[in-house]
């Protein structure tokens, strides 16, 4: 997305790209209320404004998550969005285009040179992230449990994936040649309308399938082999990580199973759960205004039900 694109985005106040290693840097992109911050000026030096970092879902377009990044900016948050590696922007040496350099792990840690290069660690910061996104962020606070000065002071997961594995058919599909890559994404494309699409949400579907063709074939398939390789199933460590975190499920949508979803929030140390029934409304204004009210601390249960 270009940046003639991106400032059309109400609250959108500049984009950078910010080294997270040695010669990778990926684009975070900055939202507020107050957009005449000085281009001088880091973002950190608005007051009274609390920072949250955003991580989307694999394949995320910024015009899907923006609704509910309007709700969180009109509660008084500046929010932080971060286009991980898999993301056309991101920018990677030509030796470091592999796997391995594509894993959840490193994602994580990406994750951390992004809030200590904005020094939300200091001043304290929420996390948010959907789906592929909540794998990342899950991984990042386990892996610093032991660093309170790191972690945030709240998380929200919105439709969290919780594992990604592949069946044989389809590691065939993510290995082919890059010279047929139509041939891949008319597969995927099939594969993913007939097992997760919900035929009571057909314009659900059309936004998956927009995304699908609007993405780095490249780093998507080296990601889709890093989890292939590497593993993610943040079942196994979800139980160790302590930090105050939202579960947000929606019961319509087929791609995150809602028993999945509020089991993993019951084996979270202090994890909670709500089902929005759809993602009509986990990926619109009511998802970011929950969003909002869980991380002012607010009466929640009782706050909740004056949203609906």
């Amino acid at each position: 997305m270009a940046i003639v694109d991106i400032i059309s985005y109400q609250g959108f106040v500049r984009e950078e790209m910010v080294s997270v290693s040695a010669r990778v840097k990926l684009r975070v992109i900055m939202f507020s209320k107050e957009t005449d911050c000085p281009s001088s000026h880091p973002p950190h030096i608005f007051q009274n404004r609390k920072a949250i970092l955003f991580l989307p879902g694999w394949v995320t377009r910024l015009e899907v998550m923006h609704r509910i990044i309007k709700a969180l900016i009109e509660e008084n948050f500046v929010v932080y969005y971060i286009e991980t590696r898999d993301k056309k922007s991101s920018q990677l040496p030509p030796d470091q285009i592999k796997p391995e350099s594509f894993s959840i792990g490193k994602s994580a840690e990406d994750l951390k040179a992004i809030l200590i290069n904005y020094r939300l660690h200091e001043t304290g910061y929420f996390l948010f992230s959907s789906s592929y996104g909540c794998l990342i962020s899950a991984k990042f606070m386990y892996v610093q449990r032991d660093n309170e000065t790191i972690l945030p002071q709240k998380a929200v997961f919105l439709v969290p994936a919780i594992e990604i594995s592949f069946t044989m058919w389809q590691k065939v599909v993510i290995r082919l040649p890059l010279l047929m890559q139509k041939v891949a994404v008319s597969i995927v494309e099939k594969y993913m309308k007939w097992r997760y699409a919900n035929p009571e949400e057909p314009d659900l579907a059309y936004n998956f399938q927009a995304q699908l063709y609007d993405f780095d074939l490249k780093k998507v398939k080296l990601t889709t082999i890093a989890l292939d390789k590497f593993g993610a199933d943040l079942r196994s460590y979800i139980s160790e990580i302590s930090v105050q975190t939202l579960v947000i499920g929606a019961s319509r949508d087929l791609l995150h199973p809602i028993e999945e979803v509020e089991a993993l929030a019951k084996k979270m140390r202090n994890g909670q759960f709500i089902d929005l029934l759809s993602n009509k409304y986990t990926h619109d204004v009511l998802g970011g205004k929950i969003a909002a009210v869980y991380f002012n601390g607010q009466a929640f249960e009782s706050q909740l039900a004056n949203l609906y």
